[in-house]
């Protein structure tokens, strides 16, 4: 079969990635294939300098987790599978109801377990070092803090 190897710089959490410098070689399933976490073999190799794979006979994408020389000039590749390049188009095409935002400070998504609540504001106002109290034992010097809103 003929798989194609490519480079890619993207984070693993990217839907879509940036491949570039494509070359296409034949390769073999090592033994019995593992969907989601293959082995090739590809003869006439003794390294591939590349860390991005898609197999057609899958039609899935995969990270190269790992390259192991063997004799006969061959080279194994251990991938590891890409979920979210290979399903891209289904993700694209989907629709979601987003309940979680994992962002802080992105509040166009309200996120009720985050502590704060969005578009709220905060402001520090400075004043002089005198307390506006003591407290009992006229050592520690206390100050009000008041909070409006919900």
């Amino acid at each position: 079969m003929t798989v194609t190897f490519y480079n890619t710089s993207n984070r693993r959490k990217d839907v879509a990635k940036q491949l570039e410098n494509e070359v296409s070689y034949t390769a073999k399933f090592k033994d019995e294939v593992n969907i989601a976490n293959p082995t090739l073999i590809i003869a006439g190799h003794s390294t591939l300098n590349k860390n991005y794979v898609y197999i057609p006979t899958l039609n899935r994408y995969y990270f190269i987790k790992g390259q192991t020389i063997l004799t006969g000039n061959r080279v194994q590749i251990d991938c590891e599978r890409d979920v979210l390049t290979s399903f891209a188009d289904s993700i694209y095409n989907s629709r979601q109801l987003i309940t979680r935002n994992e962002n802080i400070g992105l509040n166009e998504i309200t996120d009720t377990n985050y502590p704060i609540a969005p578009n709220t504001q905060t402001r520090v106002i400075q004043f002089d070092d005198t307390p506006f109290f003591k407290n009992f034992d006229e050592l520690t010097p206390c100050f009000v803090l008041t909070l409006a809103g919900k």
